[in-house]
């Protein structure tokens, strides 16, 4: 179970880094 949260809470981040990447790309 430990090891599913991990992966899940990493894929989230990985995520939330491309979104606001992808919105720095947008403002920019």
């Amino acid at each position: 179970m430990r090891g599913l949260i991990t992966f899940q809470d990493s894929e989230v981040f990985l995520f939330r880094l491309t979104c606001t990447a992808y919105t720095w790309v947008c403002a920019g």
